[in-house]
């Protein structure tokens, strides 16, 4: 916060409306005789402010009123970084000796932020980050109160800098990071949920669709070859009839086939070729089992994740049994000694009592013992009203000042117990709690190991495991070479497949010349062979067509039995897989099999759901326990602590620099663990003295020291949005300064101005104030307070 310009009116000693322009002004002191209003410009800085000044009531606003006005008012013109505001505050008096605010308002930059007290109030908190006290503290240090921060309590400064430096980030960051952990917790709970409901859901039934589906399959591949073989047996017997009659006409094309020359050679090279191939292909079928086989053994092993999960509670089972037996000792240490304070408890009220009961009797007898004294003979008795005709008589009662002292004896006693009583029953409670917290605590590891596995077992299983994902990464390097081999057989053989492609068109040429006698069909592997086989079947068939025509009446009778046979069985093997074997067989066949599938690609995705849950539950955890160690590490006694000691540190570095030169190097500052600070004196043995064991100089010098360090150094060391020391007040005590000493401050105040602060000082001192660059001279006439601006 750095001031622009102050306007007053009725405020103090300043009846009439004055400005002062702080423009073009890092370093200033304000001068004049005592009481002309010096401190009064500071007090309307802070009330324009926060409402308040230093030295009144933070209530009570009728004492800045001039007297003989009704109102005051103030306005501040302040810049905040790159913005410019201003702050306006009017009082009015009322009835008796009261006034109250009668407008407060904030602008920025023709924009109202702030409407009424309360809300100005916080804004300017907001925007400076310290509160009226802290204000007062560290960047205004008013008159007679200039060693608030060096007398401060270790808790209020320590507060002050945590506000200062902005440290208020941490707590929102602890804050957020625990709000997450609750998060990721009731995420984890409703995954969890999940899976317990896919929990029937296993590779076991997985496994039972998969093979009904593959039996199915197979059934359907089987039944199609056999439907198209019962066609085919259906379509031959039927062709009968027409192929007798074309026999005759196939013997002359018959005489005619011959194979060329180079066909074996050829055919030789393909078959090895083909070889190679079929070896290559049997290599990597080999090395697929393999890698099913490896992966299948990893698969039996089970999940390695669940099994990690175990052993690790099974390892935190056995520290939680150690703190239960511990918890259950100091359980019952705790219950004894409540049973001993109730005892001596019930015997002290029993005392107590009867010292009260004593104590009444004897109050009684006091009372007739005094009554007997004032009896005469032939009066009226003052309780029965009679005449007294004898005198009674009567022992001297029991002091009852003595049996009062008893009672109240007994009742200490009898406090005394009762409070050792309560004590011990509330450290029962919290042995009771903290038995109860790890007994809970070892009933969760129970269950999560519930049904577990041994744990030298689950180290055998994690040790197998580790066993079969070796073995499945060489199978699958196994699979890779094999692979690379048949590439390369497969080219081989391409390159002759070519070749005898050119010479199976001669054949089908040759071949297709004689379709209407119907040839042997072509070997589609065995080029030579079909050649053979075509000229074995040409000399082979002129002698067999005479004897076909006997034999295809033969073959009607055989395709009849056979075809009845092949139906039987496909009817029972569709039995046997629950498949009705009606008018469509195939589209029955096809209906289970869609069936089959559907209910496999359920179950797999079922499981896959069941993976990614876990996985799910996997990373939320370790978000939350990112997120609880973080709440841990935030604590205000873990990071904040230590950001404050070293805050504290250079601190009292920066202002032991400072009252090193301003005391002739006789002093310098220290700081405890506690956050106190302490005053070394170097001319005598480097003695730690509290700062109160200071005279008034000395403790002038080491507050202003802290003062100066505290504006100079917050800016280097606080995080952002912490607050913004851009200007420093002090207010007197210069006059207890020799003018060496004077010389160092004004240097050290030349300084810090030098650094980009405002300073301002309230000063009597000619020396001092003719140093300052920019003086403005407060003075009285007529009844009111003058400010003149001087620059020298």
């Amino acid at each position: 916060m750095r001031p622009e310009a102050l306007e007053l009116d009725g405020f103090t000693v300043f009846r009439e409306p004055t400005r002062v322009d702080f423009a073009d002004t890092d370093l200033f002191a304000f001068t004049g005789p005592t009481g002309a209003g010096k401190s009064s410009l500071i007090d309307a800085m802070i009330f324009a402010l926060y409402g308040s000044v230093p030295r009144l009531d933070e209530r009570s606003v009728a004492p800045v009123i001039s007297q003989g006005r009704q109102d005051a008012r103030v306005r501040l013109d302040f810049a905040l970084g790159e913005r410019r505001y201003t702050a306006v505050r009017i009082v009015r008096r009322g009835k008796g000796n009261n006034a109250s605010t009668r407008e407060a308002r904030l602008e920025c930059e023709d924009e109202v932020v702030a409407g009424n007290v309360r809300e100005l109030d916080a804004e300017i908190r907001r925007l400076i980050g310290l509160d009226f006290q802290q204000f007062t503290t560290c960047a205004v240090l008013p008159q007679g109160e200039f060693a608030r921060f060096l007398h401060a309590r270790p808790a209020e400064r320590q507060k002050l800098l945590t506000q200062l430096l902005g440290f208020g980030v941490y707590t929102a960051m602890r804050q957020q990071a625990g709000e997450k952990a609750v998060i990721g917790r009731d995420r984890m709970e409703v995954a969890e949920h999940r899976l317990d409901g896919l929990s029937g859901v296993n590779k076991k039934v997985e496994k039972g669709h998969a093979t009904r589906l593959e039996a199915l399959k197979q059934l359907q591949k089987e039944a199609a070859d056999e439907l198209s073989k019962i066609g085919e047996l259906e379509r031959d017997r039927a062709a009968i009839g027409p192929r007798r009659l074309e026999l005759a006409a196939h013997l002359k094309a018959l005489r005619a086939v011959r194979m060329p020359a180079d066909v074996p050679k050829l055919a030789s090279d393909l078959l090895a070729a083909t070889q190679a191939v079929d070896a290559a292909e049997q290599a990597l079928a080999l090395a697929q089992a393999g890698l099913a086989s490896a992966q299948a053994n990893r698969a039996d092993l089970g999940d390695k994740g669940e099994l990690e999960e175990k052993h690790r509670l099974y390892r935190l089972r056995d520290g939680l049994e150690r703190d239960l037996e511990e918890a259950k000792e100091r359980t019952a240490q705790a219950r004894e000694r409540t049973d001993d304070h109730e005892t001596a408890m019930d015997a002290a009220m029993d005392t107590a009592t009867a010292a009260r009961d004593a104590l009444e009797a004897a109050r009684r007898t006091h009372a007739a013992h005094e009554l007997r004294g004032h009896l005469a003979l032939g009066e009226a008795c003052p309780v029965c009203g009679q005449s007294v005709v004898e005198l009674p008589e009567g022992d001297k009662p029991v002091a009852v000042a003595e049996l009062q002292q008893a009672e109240r004896e007994a009742n200490e006693v009898r406090e005394t117990a009762r409070r050792q009583h309560q004590d011990s029953a509330q450290q029962l409670a919290v042995a009771i709690a903290q038995e109860s917290k790890v007994d809970a605590d070892l009933g969760d590891v129970a269950k999560g190991l519930a049904g577990a596995p041994a744990l030298q077992e689950i180290e055998d299983l994690l040790g197998r495991i580790a066993t079969a994902e070796q073995e499945q990464q060489e199978a699958k390097d196994r699979l890779d070479g094999s692979r690379q081999d048949l590439i390369v057989a497969q080219r081989n053989r391409q390159t002759l497949a070519t070749r005898e492609s050119s010479a199976w068109t001669t054949y089908n040429e040759a071949r297709d010349g004689l379709s209407g006698l119907a040839p042997p069909p072509a070997k589609s592997d065995d080029l030579p062979g079909s050649w053979l086989d075509l000229q074995n079947w040409a000399t082979q068939a002129i002698p067999g067509i005479t004897e076909e025509d006997g034999k295809l009446r033969a073959n009607v009778e055989e395709l009849g039995t056979e075809l009845d046979s092949r139906r039987s069985g496909l009817a029972g093997r569709f039995e046997e897989h629950e498949v009705a074997f009606d008018d469509d067989p195939p589209g029955n066949l096809l209906r289970a099999v869609t069936q089959a599938s559907i209910a496999l690609a359920d179950v797999q995705a079922k499981r896959r759901e069941k993976k990614r849950l876990r996985a799910e539950i996997k990373s939320t955890k370790s978000e939350v326990d990112v997120a609880e160690a973080l709440v841990r590490h935030l604590r205000a006694d873990g990071f904040e602590r230590w950001l404050l000691h070293e805050a504290f540190g250079r601190l009292a570095a920066s202002a032991s620099k400072l009252l090193m030169e301003l005391s002739d190097r006789q002093y310098s500052f220290r700081h405890n663990e506690k956050l106190e600070f302490e005053v070394i004196d170097h001319w005598n043995a480097a003695e730690a003295r509290t700062a109160k064991t200071l005279s008034g100089g000395e403790t002038f010098l080491a507050s202003l020291s802290l003062a100066l360090a505290l504006s100079d150094e917050v800016a280097d060391f606080a995080t952002q949005g912490a607050a913004r020391l851009e200007s420093i007040f002090l207010d007197e005590g210069f006059g207890t300064l020799d003018p060496d000493t004077l010389v160092k401050v004004d240097t050290a105040i030349d300084e810090l101005r030098s650094r980009g602060r405002m300073v301002g000082i309230v000063t009597h001192v000619a020396a001092l104030a003719e140093s300052m660059p920019v003086q403005f001279k407060v003075s009285k006439a007529s009844g009111s307070a003058r400010v003149e601006r001087v620059e020298i």
